[in-house]
């Protein structure tokens, strides 16, 4: 009997009494009551966010607040509840009847590093991409070569989503999607840019990427991004560098990513949409103006890009940006979807 027809038992508190001390180690908030410094830089990550909640701090509480207030004695009173219910979130990740892969979960998350390839990621990619990667690799157990099966051999958990999105393309049964809503917003000797208006023709779109939006085994946050503007998905026509294979240090350094860096030739944009005033548009009707950014972008194993990056080290890509058809186009895909949102006319500047 090969080893993963065996049924593995996971007992939250044999986990608890391995990882416990590594966790609250990760979490760093011993850290931050002796020496005032979180670690990782200044934002607090979805995993400290929910020890603090558990301390009984509210997720909108201004950050310095919460410093001010975390003490010694507040901590030291809540870490068995900090760590149960990281391992209860942890739970809620894992696909399995019987959580068989907390375990491995955690280990990942304390082994993380801040950034790069190492990092654990946040609770929306956790609930989408990384529990997709964990359903996919359980229903893949038996078609794949032994060699990967072992789920222990995995180092990260980026490590394990790349392998199991690769051995699924390989291996895994193709799905039929749903093409859903989509349109061609944008074409031109630099790119083909889609823009998918609803969840199918996200998934659709997004085929053989970790996006969250693209998951369809699991959480799909396409409707939370799209009530703030359009998501767009960027095939460009020339690969790419979205990554410089540099790592910053927390101590403002940096130091060569082993993983080098990334070349790509698809990305996805998120375009948040704002209203700046409004325009009259003759006969009592009004509209408001708009206008667009983009905010957060990734590549296809979902991995962050940043803007400067593409910019400056793409002159295709920037050759792209400037062009008038393509601010043009941004200026079209933003007008409709805020028609398709149903976010259009009003009748005054009041919205009487």
């Amino acid at each position: 009997m090969r080893y993963y027809e065996f049924i593995v038992e996971y007992k939250t508190e044999v986990t608890k009494g391995r990882f416990k001390d590594a966790i609250l180690k990760k979490l760093r908030f011993q850290d931050h009551i002796n020496t005032g410094y979180l670690g990782g830089g200044t934002k607090i990550s979805d995993w400290q966010r929910m020890g603090l909640t558990v301390m009984g701090f509210r997720p909108d509480q201004d950050e310095k607040e919460i410093w001010s207030q975390l003490t010694q004695e507040l901590y030291d009173q809540h870490k068995e509840e900090i760590v149960n219910d990281f391992l209860k979130h942890m739970e809620r990740v894992d696909p399995t009847s019987n959580n068989q892969y907390v375990p491995y979960l955690v280990k990942w998350y304390v082994n993380s590093g801040e950034i790069g390839s190492y990092a654990f990621p946040d609770w929306e990619d956790a609930t989408s991409t990384l529990k997709e990667s964990l359903i996919m690799f359980y229903k893949l157990r038996e078609r794949i070569p032994e060699r990967y099966r072992d789920i222990s051999q995995y180092e990260s958990a980026s490590d394990f989503m790349n392998s199991t999105y690769a051995l699924q393309d390989q291996y895994g049964k193709q799905e039929k999607l749903d093409p859903g809503d989509t349109e061609v917003i944008y074409d031109s000797k630099y790119a083909t840019i889609y823009w998918p208006k609803d969840e199918e023709g996200s998934c659709y779109l997004g085929q053989g990427t970790q996006w969250c939006t693209a998951s369809t085994r699991s959480a799909n946050y396409f409707n939370q991004y799209n009530k703030d503007g359009p998501l767009l998905i960027i095939n460009m026509k020339d690969k790419i560098r979205t990554y410089d294979g540099w790592m910053i240090d927390d101590d403002g350094g940096e130091h060569e990513d082993p993983d080098g860096e990334r070349v790509v030739n698809r990305i996805q944009a998120h375009m948040e949409v704002d209203s700046d005033g409004e325009e009259y548009l003759g006969a009592g009707s009004w509209r408001a103006k708009k206008f667009w950014t983009w905010g957060d972008i990734a590549d296809p194993q979902d991995n962050p890009v940043d803007f400067s990056t593409l910019y400056d080290d793409n002159p295709n890509f920037k050759a792209m940006w400037d062009s008038p058809e393509f601010q043009k186009a941004m200026d079209d895909v933003c007008e409709k979807w805020w028609d398709y949102n149903g976010l259009e006319l009003q009748n005054s500047p009041n919205g009487d």
